[in-house]
């Protein structure tokens, strides 16, 4: 990180303008695509590599948990979590209950503190660019909708951010004929938040 020019995005995102939202918008677009375009095994749910454990110390555990050989074995695991006299329950399993998607490789923390930005002088004043990603800890073979989940919840106060997520879901992450389904789980999975987060 001390090696990679630019700011983290955090410490700019206040003071840019809706241009160079729209920039990073576009590019952090790109950078989804690309990941959730590695090709891998689409039915498990593991860490980076083969086999390896899922990490999540923001959202799941402190402490590896899995691999899973499904998708459906991993919202198993994490409809446990939540306790038995939460209605939540019966609608988060309602809305895992259709086939699964494919996984694909997730970067999973995509986040204010993990992403490098450097302003670059252009002939209409300056442009703005992804520089890096750091910390890739989270990242593994996922559900396309855990990127989205992953990235609101550690800033899901913050309605910029938030608002931008969406469009970046819009943009590359959710598929016309998918939508009901998907925005059904990225609802469920924010009510989630307040028993297992």
């Amino acid at each position: 990180m001390t090696g990679m020019e630019g700011d983290v995005l955090g410490d700019v995102f206040s003071e840019m303008s809706g241009d160079e939202i729209s920039q990073v918008r576009r590019e952090l677009g790109k950078v989804i695509t690309q990941l959730h375009s590695i090709p891998g095994n689409r039915t498990v749910v593991e860490g980076p590599l083969p086999g390896l454990p899922c990490c999540d110390i923001n959202r799941v555990d402190e402490l590896e948990f899995g691999p899973f050989p499904t998708i459906t074995a991993f919202h198993s695991y994490l409809l446990e979590r939540i306790p038995p006299a939460i209605p939540l329950r019966q609608r988060y399993a309602l809305v895992h209950s259709s086939p699964p998607e494919p996984t694909v490789f997730t970067y999973g923390d995509l986040n204010l503190r993990n992403i490098i930005v450097q302003r670059q002088p252009s002939s209409s004043g300056s442009t703005i660019q992804v520089s890096g990603i750091i910390d890739w800890t989270c990242a593994g073979w996922y559900s396309s909708y855990w990127e989205h989940t992953k990235a609101i919840y550690p800033q899901r106060r913050f309605k910029p951010w938030t608002d931008m997520w969406m469009g970046i879901a819009e943009d590359v992450i959710i598929a016309d004929k998918q939508k009901e389904n998907y925005m059904a789980k990225f609802e469920v999975e924010k009510e989630m938040w307040y028993y297992c987060g």
